[in-house]
Order: structure tokens, then C-alpha cells, then sequence
């Protein structure tokens, strides 16, 4: 998986989410996704660090790859409850 530079269309009505580094859309292909959109862009050293941690499956060992997207979708979904 790779961090891509071309978002599809966002609708409005699509917004999960907004804090203080971004907003958060569902993704209008896929129900089992969201797009957050950065208010700034990261820097290199950001950037690389959330390529790693997307491709988590080809560096962790298999308990911790199957693990851990459990994990932050687990924060992510607390976070959204939080805000609302």
C-alpha cells in the first residue's frame, strides 16, 4: 500500500471527523475506509514514518501485524466517539 497524492471527490456529507491536524472523510468506495485530509503537509521524516506504519505487514512480525490495525481502529473509533 502507498500514501497516494490523488484523492477521489470528497462529498461534504461524507465528514466523519475535524481536529486540530485534519479532517476525516468515509471513503466514497469503500465503506471500510476513511481519508483523513492533513490541514499542512507532513514532513519528509513524518511521511516516512506513516509509509512504515501502513505497511506494517511487510516489517512486523505476524502477531503484531495482525494485532495492530486492531488496535488503531480501536483508538480511531474511541477518538470519533470522543468528538462527537
Amino acid at each position: 500500500m502507498a500514501i497516494t497524492s490523488t484523492l477521489p471527490i470528497l462529498d461534504p456529507e461524507s465528514l466523519i471527523g475535524k481536529g486540530g491536524f485534519g479532517t476525516i472523510f468515509a471513503h466514497p468506495e469503500d465503506n471500510d475506509k476513511c481519508i483523513k485530509v492533513l490541514n499542512k503537509p507532513l514532513s519528509e521524516a513524518a511521511s516516512l514514518h506513516l509509509q512504515r506504519l501502513i505497511d506494517v505487514v511487510r516489517w512486523a512480525r505476524p502477531a503484531t501485524s495482525t494485532l495492530l490495525p486492531h488496535v488503531l481502529v480501536g483508538r480511531l473509533r474511541r477518538s470519533a466517539t470522543l468528538q462527537r
